[in-house]
């Protein structure tokens, strides 16, 4: 979210008014479209019939469905746009957002945002208890209640305390666009997401070598030994959600802040371009678009590793088994 947005009535009819920023919003509203028929098919050829834990198939459910409610959100925010350009003609009355709209619009990406974090910890959770219990995993009672009431919960208390003092009645061009008074407290909120973004991506990478350490200990059942590959290709998978969402994160983070370090004299002097260009890396539409589409090829290469495996394997036991039946035949002749 970003909140350096000027609320001056000439800047913001300058902005709503200039077409590469129509275009932008253009742009995220169909990539928030084409993120729907992605997340769909990721959705019915992974994770629809997969045996994976319903605790696990539970918290990837939400964490979709938390993204089809950030499109819908782009979506609804360029139509309020578009509709205050066009039907009203950008006139002053009717220049900036209404208030309400403009506190629930932002309050409901804020949620949502918060609800992202919040449902990749509980994965990232969710795979070290598997990884711990590998032996008792599929037997563990469901705790989908339990995950459903921390991700509604804590994303509500952690919004009311971060705009507990937030100015809505101040106006606003764009629901992006964060209220007065929140800036350190949207920082913070930021910053802490970050990093715990990337240390459960580090712990998710060793979760991931502890398995194949596991996998390569004899002395395990057969059924533990499925689990233990079951548990591999679910922590790549949310590791690969976890890595899509860092870079694009990351590479928003590097071009606002060269952009609001004032070096580029073309942006200081332009606020729409300025406006434009914030809006068109903006990164969650980007990654609830890439993040299925990377994370199905994962999976799709984990599956073919599986398979290269078992082909392997089933080759090994029928050479034995062929030389096993020569030695037998071999073994015949010289007793008849």
């Amino acid at each position: 979210m970003s909140y350096d947005t000027s609320y001056l009535k000439d800047e913001c009819a300058a902005t709503l008014q200039y077409l590469p920023f129509q275009l932008a919003l253009v742009l995220h509203s169909s990539l928030a479209v084409a993120s729907f028929y992605s997340t769909f098919y990721f959705l019915e050829k992974h994770i629809k019939t997969s045996a994976i834990h319903k605790n696990f198939k539970f918290l990837l459910h939400l964490y979709f469905f938390n993204c089809y409610v950030r499109g819908v959100f782009s979506i609804a925010n360029a139509s309020s746009f578009f509709y205050r350009v066009f039907i009203f003609n950008g006139t002053e009355q009717n220049l900036f957002m209404n208030p309400i709209i403009f506190q629930s619009f932002h309050l409901t990406f804020a949620l949502s945002q918060v609800m992202d974090a919040t449902i990749k910890g509980l994965l990232v959770f969710e795979r070290t208890v598997a990884t711990g219990r590998v032996e008792q995993y599929e037997a563990q009672k469901s705790a989908c209640w339990i995950y459903l009431m921390i991700v509604i919960l804590f994303p509500l208390s952690v919004v009311y305390v971060t705009y507990r003092t937030a100015d809505f009645n101040t106006p606003s061009c764009f629901a992006f666009f964060a209220p007065r008074n929140t800036e350190q407290s949207i920082n913070i909120l930021l910053i802490a997401s970050f990093l715990f973004a990337v240390l459960s991506f580090i712990m998710l990478r060793l979760l991931i070598l502890l398995n194949n350490k596991k996998l390569r200990i004899q002395n395990f059942r057969l059924t533990t030994r499925y689990q233990i590959r079951e548990n591999l290709t679910c922590t790549r998978l949310v590791s690969s959600v976890l890595l899509t969402g860092l870079v694009v994160t990351i590479f928003y983070g590097l071009t606002m802040t060269i952009l609001r370090s004032g070096k580029i004299q073309l942006f200081n002097e332009n606020r729409p371009l300025f406006s434009t260009v914030k809006i068109a890396i903006f990164p969650f539409t980007f990654a609830d678009l890439i993040i299925p589409i990377y994370t199905g090829c994962v999976m799709n290469q984990t599956k073919n590793a599986k398979l290269a495996t078992l082909n392997h394997s089933l080759q090994t036991f029928q050479s034995r088994q062929q030389t096993t039946d020569a030695y037998e035949n071999m073994l015949r002749k010289q007793w008849e």
